[in-house]
């Protein structure tokens, strides 16, 4: 630093350091190192006016003008920051859609196969009962009707043990596709 502007940019630097940190971390709730950053290249852009002489045709103090080239530094840096953020969170979000669907239809056609294998594993009674529940959202007093039972209340019973059947046949498929 040995131009025109060296004495003109250390008094501008010390007289206005402080004051502008606490500026700009208020106005723009920047961090301090950001803040600090901010500062430094305000300064060197002020500097490089200064050495070429474009400060001196304008009719403002050196510390507005130092002000000003902050409130730019500041808007590009909020708007590239957006744009970081934006384009994050885009690409975030279509890696996880796609991700997920892939998922949930591998995950889907696991289950819906587990589920097959196990009920072809059960007796004809329970695969009828747990499918005219389950399958065709028939009543119990419907199923009672149609299977022939005595009540609900033993359909009720059935389709408890038909589900714990279903558990346990689907618990020992389990561990034979671990082992």
């Amino acid at each position: 630093m040995n131009g025109k502007g060296t004495d003109r940019i250390k008094q501008l630097y010390r007289d206005h350091r402080d004051a502008f940190l606490k500026w700009i971390r208020f106005h723009y709730r920047c961090e301090e190192d950001d803040a600090l950053d901010i500062f430094q290249d305000a300064i060197i852009i002020c500097y490089r006016q200064m050495e070429s002489g474009k400060i001196d045709d304008l009719k403002v103090k050196d510390s507005t003008y130092l002000y000003g080239i902050a409130k730019n530094l500041i808007r590009k840096r909020q708007v590239k920051q957006k744009r970081e953020a934006e384009y994050v969170n885009s690409e975030k979000t279509s890696l996880q859609s796609v991700d997920l669907s892939i998922y949930k239809k591998h995950n889907d056609d696991h289950i819906h196969f587990i589920l097959k294998k196990a009920f072809s594993g059960m007796g004809t009674k329970c695969r009828e009962l747990l499918t005219l529940i389950y399958y065709y959202n028939y009543s119990t007093e419907a199923i009672k009707d149609r299977m022939n039972y005595n009540s609900v209340e033993v359909v009720r019973s059935r389709k408890l043990k038909c589900l714990n059947v279903l558990r346990e046949v689907l618990k020992s498929e389990n561990v034979k596709n671990e082992s």
